[in-house]
């Protein structure tokens, strides 16, 4: 009987727990890298000095540019970690369950950041480049909100956008909001605004209507 508690001791020191510290070790380093490129001062750096919308969705997307390799480098590490926790604990279902395990948790925080982030359909400096922009013709609501661009991970991080909602005909008389950045220094009027508590009539009397041309994915407003 002793025997067999010192085999397994033995078995436990020198296939499970080595396993199981790799595997621990690369999840740290996925966490550790995510952190690092999810950090305000690497969107800021690519923000600093753009002084157009384009130059600000540019910054963007070299940001996206970032996660999407931080992706790449997240799964590298898992699957290495992974393969190196099997290799030694192969023997040992234990070991080898404790590989896997921290290793697909680590390769869902991954994939759960980048995809979150819609990263694939910032489509915009292309549209900008291309002048090819949604145009329209809208009345703009009293209230506004400092926003970043869409997407979780976006929070936290530098508010370049001021949130106007804008209504008219074309949007059927629908609320839709509109992303204007906040370098192209916009100043609606304040007293002809829409006015939710007056009459449709009322506020094509008075309130200021804006011609605004925008991107289709994000709604970044261009001029």
């Amino acid at each position: 009987m002793s025997g067999i508690l010192i085999q397994t001791r033995e078995e436990y020191s020198k296939r499970v727990m080595p396993a199981g510290l790799i595997s621990l070790a690369g999840l740290f380093l996925v966490l550790l890298t995510l952190m690092y490129s999810l950090r305000p001062a690497v969107l800021n750096g690519f923000l600093e000095g753009a002084g157009s919308p384009y130059a600000l969705i540019e910054a963007y997307d070299k940001w996206y540019g970032i996660l999407t390799v931080t992706r790449v480098v997240c799964w590298a590490i898992a699957v290495v970690c992974c393969v190196a926790a099997v290799a030694i604990g192969w023997r040992t279902l234990d070991a080898v369950f404790v590989a896997v395990f921290f290793s697909l948790f680590g390769l869902w925080l991954c994939d759960t950041m980048y995809f979150s982030e819609d990263i694939p359909k910032l489509r915009e400096m292309a549209q900008i480049a291309d002048d090819r922009l949604e145009t329209v013709e809208v009345y703009l609501h009293e209230k506004t909100v400092r926003k970043n661009l869409p997407g979780s991970y976006a929070k936290g991080q530098q508010e370049s956008f001021i949130l106007y909602r804008g209504i008219g005909e074309a949007t059927n008389h629908n609320w839709e909001s509109f992303y204007v950045p906040e370098i192209l220094d916009f100043t609606p009027d304040a007293g002809k605004m829409y006015n939710e508590q007056r009459s449709v009539d009322w506020n094509e009397e008075n309130a200021q209507v804006y011609y605004i041309t925008y991107t289709t994915n994000f709604r970044v407003v261009v001029s």
